[in-house]
C-alpha cells in the first residue's frame, strides 16, 4: 500500500517578461508554483522545475525570487535545467 502525502497549495503566478518586445502589447506568461509555509518562510519551486526552490518571507517576496529564477532559465543561464513533464491519471 502507497502511503499518501499531502500535496503543497498552488499558485498560480503572472509574470511580464524583463526583454524588450517589439509588439506594443504586453506578453503575459504563466508558471504554476507550489509552495509551503514552514516557521516564519514561504518555500516553493516551479511545478516544471522543482530542482530549483527558493523562499521568501512574504508569498511575493518568494514569487519574485521564482519569477528571477525562470527568467535566467529561459536565457539560457541555467544550461542543465529541464523541465518535468506532467502526466494526467483518471482512475
Amino acid at each position: 500500500m502507497h502511503k499518501l502525502t499531502k500535496l503543497p497549495t498552488l499558485l498560480l503566478a503572472i509574470i511580464r517578461p524583463h526583454f524588450p518586445t517589439l509588439a506594443t502589447e504586453e506578453t503575459t506568461m504563466e508558471f504554476n508554483i507550489f509552495y509551503k509555509k514552514k516557521k516564519d518562510w514561504f518555500i516553493g519551486h516551479i511545478q516544471e522545475y522543482p530542482d530549483y526552490e527558493s523562499q521568501g518571507r512574504t508569498l511575493d517576496e518568494l514569487r519574485e525570487n521564482l519569477i528571477e529564477i525562470y527568467n535566467d532559465i529561459n536565457e539560457g543561464l541555467v544550461p542543465d535545467a529541464e523541465p518535468f513533464q506532467l502526466m494526467e491519471v483518471a482512475i
